[in-house]
C-alpha cells in the first residue's frame, strides 16, 4: 500500500485490492510565454508579424490561391448531426442565421495564412464573427492555461500605458481560437505561409527578373559592329551609325556594307536558367505548404502520381477537419446547446456526397441487400441508409433498428435451436456440443436461457473449448495469453494513413485492443463486457469496406469481440496441442439453424496440424473450434 502524503496531491487508481497507484492531478511543467514588449500588458508576443503574412496573401496570387484552395477543401459542405430533434433544429437554425459555413471558411483562411484564426462568440444573441488575428493576443498563466484574449486595433506608435484600458478583452469562452501548425507549449500557431516566406520572396523576385528579361527581349536590342576586326574604324563612322539608329522602325530596312554587322542580343540561356529556378522554388513551396502539385494546376504529372498526391491531401484535410470540429464543438456547438438546456454530442459530417455519388451509393447498397448471406444488423442499417439517400426520411421510424434486428434474429434462432437436436462428432464426449438453452427432453429439465446472442456468455463459454483428457482451460489460457502478447492483428491493423481513414486500427489502438482482450481472457469477462471495453477504451470507428459499405462502430466492436476471441483461442489451442505431441485435430462446428454451409461441411473433418492453420475462424462471429485426436 502506498501511503498518502499530505504534502502531495491526493487521488488514487485501484490496481489490485492491496496496491494503489498515486495519480498526479495537475501538470508540473511550466509555460513561459514571451510577453509583448511594446505595448506591454497585451499578452503573449506574436511569433512573427502576422501583418507580413497578410501582405504576402495580397501580394502573391500563388499564396492567395493556396490558402483559398485549402480552405475550400477543408470547409466543404458539411452537416452537424444530433440525435435529439430539438437540438438538431436549434443547431441548424444557428448555422443558417450566422452563415456559419462562410465564417468557418474565413476562420480557416486566417489560420492557414497567419497560424491563428479567432472567432468572437455571442451565444446570447447567437452571433459569431471573425476577428483579425493581427490585433489579437493570448493571455496565459505559467501552466499554459488560457486566461483570456486581448485585442488592440490602434497603431502601436500611438500606444501608451494609459491606453491599456482602451483594449478589448475577452473571456476564454468568448473566443474560438484555431491554431494551425502549433509549436508545443506555445500560445500561437505559425500557419503554412510563414515557414515558407523566404521561398515565396524568391519566387516573387525570380518572377520579376524573368519579366525584366522578357521585356528587354521583346524590345529586340541590337549589337552593331562597325568595321573589320583589327581595323582602326574612325570614331566619326561609329557615331554616324549610332545616330542613324534613331530612325530604326519596323518599316525601315537596313542595308550595310561588309564592314557593318547587325545582330540582336539573345537572352535565351539566361531566361531558361531563371525558368528552371522558378520551377525549383515552386516545387519547394508546394512541399513546404503540403499542397499537391496537381491541385495547383500543373500538367506535368502522370495520373498515378496525381492520385497518390490527392490521397495524401485527403489525409491532411481529414486531420484539419478533426481539429476544427473539436474546437467548434467545444467552443460553439455544445455551449449553444447547454445554454438551451440540451446536452448533446454533435457529429460533424464532411463532404456531403454529390448526386452522382449518391446514385453510386444506392447501387452498392442494393447489391449488398441482394446477398444471400448478410447479418440482420447490417441489413437493417443498409435499409435505413437507403431510405435516407432516397429522401424517404418519414419512413425511417417504421424500419427496424440494427440493434432490434439483431435481437429479433437472436430470439428466432433461440426458438429454432430448442427444436433442433445437436449432432455428435465422433470422439467427443457425449453432449459436449449441446447448447445451454436446449431443453433436456430425456429428464424433463429446462436448462438456463441462452446467453449467446445477448453477449452474456463469459469468454470461456463463448469460445467453447473442450476440456479433453490431459488438457484444461488453465492450460489453454496460458497459451492464449502468450500468443496475445505479440499477435500482429493483421486483419485489423492499419498500414497506411489511408487505412486509418477507412477505420482500420492505428498502432496505438491495436495496443489498446490487445490490453482489452488480455483483460477479457484473464478475468473471464462476458462478451458484452469486452464489446463495451472496445467501444470505450479502443474508441473504435466506423469501417469503410472495399466495396464502400460502412460498418458502424457498434457492430464492429461486437464482431471484433466475438471473432478475435475465437481466433486467438484456437491458435493458442493449436500451439498447446503441438507442445504435447498432437499430430491431428478434428474440426468441431457450433451447430445451429444458422450454421453456414462451409462450417457444416467442415464439421467432423480431420486435419494435420499444419493444414489446420488459419482455418478458424471461418467467418465473422464463428464459434467453431478444434479437438485433439489422441492416437
Amino acid at each position: 500500500m502506498v501511503k498518502k502524503n499530505a504534502e502531495q496531491h491526493s487521488g488514487y487508481i485501484a490496481v489490485t485490492n492491496e496496491d494503489k497507484v498515486k495519480v498526479q492531478l495537475a501538470f508540473k511543467g511550466e509555460s513561459i510565454d514571451e510577453e509583448s514588449i511594446f505595448p506591454k500588458g497585451l499578452g503573449a508576443r506574436h511569433p512573427f508579424d502576422f501583418e507580413s503574412a497578410e501582405k504576402l496573401g495580397k501580394k502573391s496570387g500563388l499564396v492567395l490561391a493556396t490558402v483559398s484552395k485549402l480552405a475550400d477543401w477543408i470547409v466543404s459542405d458539411f452537416e452537424v448531426k444530433l440525435k435529439n430533434p430539438n437540438a438538431q433544429t436549434l443547431v441548424n437554425s444557428f448555422l443558417h442565421d450566422t452563415n456559419f459555413r462562410q465564417v468557418m471558411r474565413e476562420w480557416v483562411r486566417e489560420g492557414l495564412l497567419k497560424g491563428n484564426g479567432f472567432i468572437e462568440i455571442d451565444l446570447i444573441d447567437q452571433k459569431v464573427r471573425i476577428l483579425n488575428a493581427n490585433s489579437m493576443y493570448v493571455r496565459r498563466n505559467n501552466k499554459g492555461k488560457v486566461l483570456g484574449y486581448t485585442q488592440w486595433v490602434k497603431p502601436f506608435k500611438k500606444f501608451s500605458r494609459a491606453q491599456l484600458n482602451e483594449t478589448n478583452t475577452f473571456k476564454p469562452n468568448e473566443i474560438a481560437h484555431l491554431l494551425i501548425n502549433k509549436t508545443p507549449n506555445e500560445p500561437y500557431g505559425i500557419g503554412i505561409i510563414y515557414p515558407n516566406e523566404r521561398i515565396i520572396e524568391n519566387l516573387i523576385q525570380n518572377e520579376q527578373d524573368l519579366q525584366l528579361i522578357i521585356s528587354r527581349k521583346a524590345g529586340a536590342p541590337y549589337h552593331i559592329k562597325v568595321g573589320q576586326p583589327g581595323s582602326n574604324t574612325p570614331k566619326a563612322v561609329v557615331d554616324a551609325v549610332k545616330a542613324n539608329l534613331q530612325y530604326l522602325r519596323s518599316t525601315v530596312e537596313w542595308v550595310t556594307d561588309g564592314d557593318t554587322d547587325i545582330s540582336s542580343i539573345d537572352f535565351k540561356d539566361l531566361g531558361k536558367s531563371l525558368t528552371e529556378s522558378q520551377m525549383y522554388f515552386f516545387r519547394q513551396y508546394l512541399t513546404g505548404v503540403e499542397i499537391p502539385e496537381v491541385i495547383m494546376g500543373s500538367g506535368q504529372l502522370n495520373e498515378g502520381i496525381a492520385k497518390v498526391q490527392i490521397a495524401t491531401l485527403k489525409i491532411k484535410i481529414s486531420s484539419y477537419r478533426g481539429q476544427i470540429a473539436a474546437i467548434a464543438e467545444e467552443k460553439i456547438i455544445r455551449p449553444l446547446l447547454k445554454a438551451n438546456n440540451l446536452d448533446e454530442v454533435p457529429d460533424f459530417i464532411w463532404n456531403l456526397p454529390s448526386e452522382e455519388e449518391i446514385n453510386e451509393r444506392i447501387v452498392k447498397i442494393k447489391e449488398l441487400l441482394s446477398l444471400l448471406v448478410i447479418s440482420p444488423p447490417m441489413k437493417a442499417a443498409l435499409e435505413i441508409e437507403l431510405a435516407k439517400l432516397l429522401g424517404f426520411e418519414d419512413i425511417i421510424t417504421f424500419l427496424v433498428d440494427p440493434k432490434d434486428a439483431q435481437e429479433q434474429a437472436d430470439e428466432k434462432e433461440r426458438k429454432e435451436e430448442e427444436e433442433i437436436p445437436q449432432p455428435e462428432v465422433p470422439g467427443v464426449k457425449p453432449n459436449a456440443n449441446e447448447s445451454l438453452d436446449i431443453k433436456d427432453k430425456k429428464h424433463g429439465k429446462k436448462k438456463p436461457k441462452t446467453k449467446e446472442n445477448s453477449g452474456d456468455y463469459t469468454i470461456k463459454e463463448w469460445i467453447d473449448l473442450k476440456e479433453l483428457a490431459g488438457f484444461n482451460y488453465a492450460d489453454y489460457l496460458i497459451e492464449i495469453l502468450k500468443l496475445l502478447k505479440n499477435d500482429p492483428f493483421v486483419d485489423l491493423k492499419a498500414i497506411t494513413e489511408a487505412d486509418i481513414a477507412k477505420g482500420l486500427l492505428s498502432k496505438e489502438e491495436v495496443e489498446k485492443l490487445r490490453f482489452v482482450l488480455k483483460d477479457g481472457f484473464s478475468n473471464n469477462q462476458t462478451i458484452k463486457e469486452i464489446e463495451d471495453n472496445i467501444i470505450n477504451k479502443v474508441k473504435i470507428r466506423d469501417r469503410v469496406t472495399k466495396t464502400g459499405a460502412i460498418i458502424n462502430s457498434t457492430s464492429r466492436a461486437s464482431n471484433i469481440a466475438r471473432t478475435e476471441t475465437v481466433r486467438l483461442a484456437n491458435q493458442g489451442l493449436l500451439n498447446l496441442y503441438r507442445q504435447n505431441g498432437i499430430e491431428r485435430v478434428r474440426f468441431l462446428a457450433s451447430i445451429s439453424a444458422r450454421t453456414c454451409p462451409t462450417c457444416e461441411g467442415l464439421n467432423g473433418q480431420v486435419f494435420t496440424m499444419n493444414d489446420s492453420e488459419g482455418i478458424i475462424p471461418v467467418h465473422d462471429r464463428c464459434r467453431c473450434t478444434w479437438i485433439s485426436i489422441l492416437e
